[in-house]
């Protein structure tokens, strides 16, 4: 059977980083709130600048990938980092969606992870659910602090990169250096 994948969802589930470490990054006081609500926006946006350009999954996201004709005794896919599992289920005989066994191991790879079944499968529709990104605890620090110079740039456009700023953008650039997931 050809292997595809009809659908892939993802959703977000929170910001990695709080208004307040925004805020103390653009030496904003606390208490002033009139900018609350454009810097809050600020922080998918820059989180997505950085997941473009390492290739990661920042913010933690839950995916859904639905495969359908699926045969095979590895399944590869490539978000990265691997947070976990939440169902792994197929379409049985009846239409009715069903878990697959744990007959199965976790493989974690740089810029990607493998579930090993313990033998070849072959389901007609196969639905996986799983986390991958980081915690906001967890957030490596180069990456927290290149998202922070990012919402910075956004914020105040003069002093930023869209003025052509090449410190601001090597700064950017030079922290996440070392989060940069090459894929063959």
């Amino acid at each position: 059977m050809d292997k595809f994948i009809y659908n892939i969802e993802q959703t977000k589930l929170s910001d990695i980083i709080l208004i307040d470490s925004v805020k103390q990054q653009l030496r904003i006081e606390s208490d002033f709130t009139d900018d609350d609500s454009f810097i809050q926006e600020l922080i998918p946006d820059a989180t997505k600048l950085a997941e473009d350009y390492t290739g990661q999954t920042i913010a933690l996201t839950e995916f859904t990938y639905t495969l359908y004709n699926w045969s095979g005794s590895e399944l590869t896919i490539s978000e990265t980092p691997f947070y976990s599992i939440i169902s792994l289920q197929y379409k049985n005989d009846l239409g009715v969606m069903v878990d697959i066994p744990d007959e199965y191991i976790v493989d974690k790879k740089v810029g990607s992870f493998t579930l090993h079944f313990d033998s070849t499968v072959n389901y007609k529709e196969i639905v996986f659910k799983f986390k991958s990104g980081y915690e906001s605890s967890n957030v490596p620090r180069n990456i927290k602090r290149a998202i922070l110079v990012k919402c910075s740039d956004l914020y105040d456009t003069e002093r930023g990169s869209y003025s052509y700023n090449a410190k601001s953008i090597q700064t950017f650039e030079r922290l996440l250096a070392g989060s940069v997931i090459t894929r063959w």
